[in-house]
């Protein structure tokens, strides 16, 4: 994690808004069309906060999420796309929550750029994103495609501002162990063993 960039977090989320974000590449197996479904659910019941999906997207792809936020009548969510890295910072900052939908993950690294602004994360039991997101210590996990527990969820942390700040808390402590000072220690105490037997 680049923690100088990441450094002013800390005074950026101190206000959070009602705000939920994905922040990454907008593609099909990142599954945002199950965020959307689940969002219709979350607008019903929490008529304040606002949804944004935000990244990179494929066009064919990020139509096909249009399409379906009309035929649902969402009201309260917007993309952006190819927005700058202090804009990402400002939206995971800002957010209560970060949802991750994808289907496969090498590694959650927008998971831990959240985790440094105090962002838990809601994310599905999948390889990658189960490594960087503890259930119920730095985030909440769902079963992959059970879009009414991802509504649950999403809404359970925007209501509860408790448990939101102790994940919030605890998430930004676990992402304090990677840097890239901690990796060059870790690197060099290998090589120092592989030298020394």
């Amino acid at each position: 994690l680049d923690w100088d960039f990441y450094k002013d977090c800390a005074d950026l989320c101190r206000n959070k808004e009602d705000l939920v974000t994905y922040v990454g590449r907008v593609t099909p197996y990142k599954k945002l069309e199950e965020l959307v479904k689940a969002w219709r659910m979350v607008e019903q019941e929490h008529s304040n906060a606002e949804l944004v999906i935000a990244g990179r997207a494929e066009p064919k792809y990020l139509r096909k999420l249009m399409e379906l936020k009309k035929r649902l009548d969402l009201r309260r969510m917007e993309f952006r796309t190819n927005i700058p890295r202090e804009e990402k910072k400002y939206l995971l900052a800002k957010a209560k929550v970060l949802v991750y939908t994808s289907i496969r993950e090498g590694w959650g690294q927008t998971v831990l750029e959240a985790a440094a602004c105090k962002t838990p994360a809601i994310a599905y039991r999948v390889p990658g994103l189960r490594d960087s997101v503890e259930d119920m210590e730095t985030g909440i996990l769902v079963e992959p495609g059970d879009i009414e527990e991802l509504a649950k969820a999403i809404t359970w942390l925007l209501i509860d501002e408790t448990l939101r700040g102790k994940l919030g808390e605890n998430a930004y402590r676990y992402a304090q162990q990677f840097s890239w000072d901690k990796v060059a220690e870790s690197f060099l105490k290998t090589i120092e063993g592989a030298i020394h037997g």
